[in-house]
């Protein structure tokens, strides 16, 4: 299972120099990383969002799962 380099994080991304999201893995389980996004049909399925992801965590794996959190 993939863990993060750095244990437990909060990242805010910002999305095409239009809109900021926050993601973390504090809490979750292994291999899933929590996005909290007040307008979430910006992210879902968000190209630039899963390419800001896998370089911010680092990770080998495969895949791994967003889980989008309403806020």
């Amino acid at each position: 299972m993939w863990r993060s380099n750095t244990k437990d994080f909060v990242q805010i991304i910002n999305l095409n120099n239009l809109h900021l999201v926050c993601e973390s893995n504090i809490g979750c389980p292994d291999n899933t990383i929590d996005v909290y996004d007040s307008l979430p049909s910006n992210s879902v399925g968000s190209k630039s969002l899963q390419e800001q992801v896998a370089a911010i965590i680092h990770t080998e794996e495969k895949s791994y799962e967003l889980r989008f959190i309403n806020v």
